[in-house]
């Protein structure tokens, strides 16, 4: 399949009889040229190819102006049930992104090589999702991320910091993009993406090569004294957290609108070199949801409260009747139990 692009010739290649999910695949990769583009700076060539691979070891890979695809899951994977996460768009998106994030910006062979490529691919892939799906398919895809990230590091004793991560896949992939998703929450997309413009002109040849240092850098040039603190905790530490909703209740008013209440518990837990876990203060904020039907559906309220307490009580008025109340909604903190992060209101 051949076509040109905005300057740019796009082909896919690819085994007669596995075309089903081609069609995707074109759109990711416009898609992806035109949000990436817009985000981080121009495509440096003026083709693009993608390549039909057998399924051996890993799903996909990205060199200069060329992605493979593995047959299996990006060619041949059934995607058609909407409410499931597309993995071929995200695997094509993800791909893509390394021609920014690797190709472009190449980082220094250190321990914080694969944060600066690995993480910020699996951020780029999230928002991409959620640019063409929406929230919903935001929400599954970093809920099942989530899910492996907990599942993974509970085989092994110790985990280092995020941007050291090395040799912990699950560290600067899964965690990774989640907490990349958080700091574009906690900035502003705005903000976010100029830090990562900046870091890209500095530190693509000629210039010298990026370290995880450089690309805090720019980050925390962005940032509130407030939220470096938060940056850093992130990133430079083992972070977890412990949220539930322990009671929600609602009242009409005589105007025909609904005082909510809502309590929250809270904890905020590191973990240690060793492995051992100890509660820290927290000051940070959550998105609170709520939804007048079920949590599948867009909220009728979305807002950020910092939460400085192990026990907060938050008060809201609301036009119409609540049912549902979630703190964090769209799993953007680091919390491995999150059946307990929505209550139904009384």
């Amino acid at each position: 399949r051949k076509e040109h692009y905005k300057g740019i010739a796009l082909q896919i290649c690819y085994q007669a009889g596995h075309e089903y999910n081609v069609p995707t695949m074109a759109k990711a990769m416009k898609d992806a040229l035109d949000f990436y583009g817009n985000a981080y700076g121009p495509y440096q060539f003026r083709q693009l190819t993608l390549a039909e691979i057998p399924h051996y070891r890993g799903s996909a890979t990205a060199y200069p102006g060329v992605v493979f695809c593995a047959e299996d899951l990006n060619f041949l994977g059934n995607f058609s049930n909407e409410q499931k996460v597309n993995y071929t768009y995200a695997t094509v998106s993800h791909e893509i992104s390394h021609q920014w994030w690797a190709n472009q910006l190449v980082p220094q062979a250190d321990s914080g090589y694969k944060f600066l490529t690995e993480s910020l691919a699996k951020y780029s892939e999230a928002a991409l999702l959620e640019k063409s799906f929406g929230k919903q398919a935001l929400q599954r895809y970093q809920q099942a991320d989530m899910n492996l990230y907990f599942a993974l590091r509970e085989m092994e004793k110790t985990e280092l910091p995020l941007y050291r991560s090395e040799g912990q896949s699950y560290v600067h992939y899964q965690k990774g993009g989640l907490v990349m998703y958080r700091l574009k929450e906690l900035l502003g997309a705005e903000k976010f993406h100029l830090a990562l413009r900046n870091l890209l002109n500095r530190h693509t040849y000629p210039h010298p090569k990026a370290s995880a240092a450089d690309f805090l850098a720019e980050i925390y040039a962005q940032a509130t004294p407030a939220q470096c603190i938060l940056i850093a905790d992130w990133v430079k530490k083992v972070m977890t957290y412990d949220l539930k909703i322990t009671d929600a209740a609602s009242q009409r008013l005589s105007d025909g609108s609904y005082r909510l209440t809502i309590t929250i518990r809270a904890h905020k837990l590191e973990r240690s070199i060793s492995g051992n876990k100890r509660k820290v203060a927290m000051h940070e904020p959550f998105d609170i949801a709520v939804y007048q039907e079920g949590t599948d559906i867009r909220p009728m309220y979305l807002q950020p409260h910092w939460i400085s307490t192990s026990d907060t009580t938050l008060t809201m008025r609301l036009p119409k009747k609540p049912k549902y109340a979630s703190i964090d909604p769209y799993c953007f903190a680091l919390d491995p139990i999150r059946e307990d992060n929505q209550k139904e209101i009384k």
